[in-house]
């Protein structure tokens, strides 16, 4: 699993840019709130998580809060029981 850091490019005349910028700002508010509000996790953990790009495993986005469960292989096509779930520790 790999969180992405948001990266734009934008160009014309510095008011344009200093709006553009403030509009970066906002997106990226809105993110960290999304996350924060889905994973559980404050605020600065988010920031500091979505700062550069990061890697984690299935057990480690689990504990994180990006996921509820981890299969442990794909189920069948006739299997409806959760017996290969791992559900998260509570």
């Amino acid at each position: 699993m790999t969180c992405n850091t948001l990266l734009l490019k934008f160009q014309g005349q510095a008011t344009d840019i200093a709006i553009q910028a403030e509009e970066i700002l906002n997106l990226k508010k809105l993110i960290n709130n999304i996350y924060v509000k889905h994973t559980g996790q404050p605020i600065d953990v988010i920031e500091n998580a979505l700062e550069r790009d990061k890697f984690m495993s299935p057990d480690e986005a689990r504990a994180f809060g990006l996921i509820d469960k981890v299969l442990s292989h794909p189920p069948s096509m006739n299997d409806t029981s959760s017996s290969d779930v791992v559900e998260p520790d509570s």
